[in-house]
């Protein structure tokens, strides 16, 4: 059974998320309010981990390490990492990718705010087989 998790820190937007679902009739998830790094690891037990993909995007400082600690543990088969600061980026990319568990498939920058520094990347990490 396909199912989704959303877990943010934001109660209006976690409000805004589930009204959006209930418009849509959309019943086969559930929205945390809650840090990420505080509720991942129990969140990724609920699931098999090789049917399982994270999607992350986090503030400018990136991943706080007990969420990249769980993604260690838990080994989901792929994470699609959202970023909008390329250094925090880099470091949470070496973090997770280190031990080999995860090999780094594509990172793709898009250019959402024209004529600005500004870039987000969008990268592409897949678990590799043991």
């Amino acid at each position: 059974m396909e199912s989704f998790l959303g877990v943010e820190l934001d109660t209006a937007a976690i409000h805004a998320a589930r009204r959006n679902a209930a418009t849509r009739h959309i019943t086969n998830g559930e929205f945390v309010v809650g840090r990420t790094e505080e509720q991942l690891a129990d969140l990724l037990r609920r699931g098999d981990p090789t049917r399982t993909t994270v999607l992350l995007d986090p503030p400018r400082t990136g991943c706080a390490r007990p969420a990249i600690e769980a993604l260690h543990a838990a080994a989901p088969a792929q994470i699609l990492y959202v970023s909008c600061h390329p250094a925090t980026l880099a470091r949470d990319l070496k973090a997770l990718c280190t031990d080999q568990r995860f090999a780094l498939e594509l990172v793709q920058p898009l250019d959402m705010f024209p004529q600005t520094q500004h870039v987000e990347c969008v990268a592409d990490l897949r678990r590799r087989p043991a």
